[in-house]
């Protein structure tokens, strides 16, 4: 290799100063890759090393730094990293696929509002209308006490006249006005527990109704409810008797 002359040199270390600063300014770098060039350049005139190798290596070591920044923006900034879902939300994200299918009631839209509770009046008003008229007739005809309990029960968790029902309308005041979120979950559970509380309830009666006539109506209306009762997970919130 041949020999540098000190002007020479100096214009070669000037030369590799530049790239770094341009390094820096272009691509936004930290000037930490500068310093450390300095201090290698530094070591080297200490220890008397060959300067035309150390500046051979280093015009090079430059170089590749500059081109690898050039590749990273010419690709583009890197995607956004996936947002960590924790365990619970996981589980919490599966339960509620079960429940995608049921209707909702269409409470007003909040980012506190619980799609389990949307969706728990929405199937008791879609049941009130689709499955509770003939199941009314027929525990009206048989157990009249039973059905006039369950039919007020049902009667007492529905809409009328655009109004909602009392504890409801209270949970959706409470949400609206950014209450405390203590206050806002005791409102929402307490909405589980009554929408529970009714199925509960239903099945308790209809579940000795066994006779062949009623039999398919009641076998259907029996695993109906109890799978309303397993995807909204409200088997524990039983009524107490």
């Amino acid at each position: 290799m041949r020999r540098l002359k000190p002007f020479e040199i100096d214009q070669a270390i000037a030369k590799i100063r530049e790239e770094y600063d341009h390094y820096i300014v272009h691509f936004f770098q930290s000037p930490a890759r500068k310093k450390a060039f300095e201090q290698r350049w530094t070591e080297a005139l200490r220890r008397g090393s060959e300067l035309e190798s150390f500046i051979a290596v280093e015009i090079q070591v430059v170089k590749e730094l500059i081109l690898e920044a050039q590749r990273a923006q010419d690709a583009g900034p890197p995607p956004p990293p996936r947002p960590t879902v924790s365990y619970a939300d996981r589980v919490i994200e599966k339960l509620r696929q079960r429940i995608q299918g049921y209707p909702a009631l269409g409470l007003p839209a909040d980012s506190q509002l619980s799609p389990d509770v949307d969706k728990l009046y929405g199937t008791l008003d879609w049941f009130s209308r689709q499955v509770w008229p003939p199941l009314s007739q027929l525990l009206r005809a048989r157990l009249p006490k039973e059905w006039a309990k369950l039919d007020h029960e049902l009667t007492t968790l529905l809409p009328w006249k655009e109004k909602l029902p009392n504890e409801l309308a209270s949970y959706v005041t409470l949400y609206q006005a950014n209450a405390p979120g203590s206050q806002i979950a005791k409102a929402q559970n307490r909405c589980l527990w009554l929408g529970g509380a009714f199925f509960h309830n239903l099945q308790g009666v209809i579940a000795p109704l066994t006779t062949k006539k009623e039999e398919e109506f009641i076998e259907r209306s029996k695993v109906l409810v109890e799978r309303i009762l397993s995807d909204f997970r409200l088997k524990d919130l039983k009524p107490s008797q």
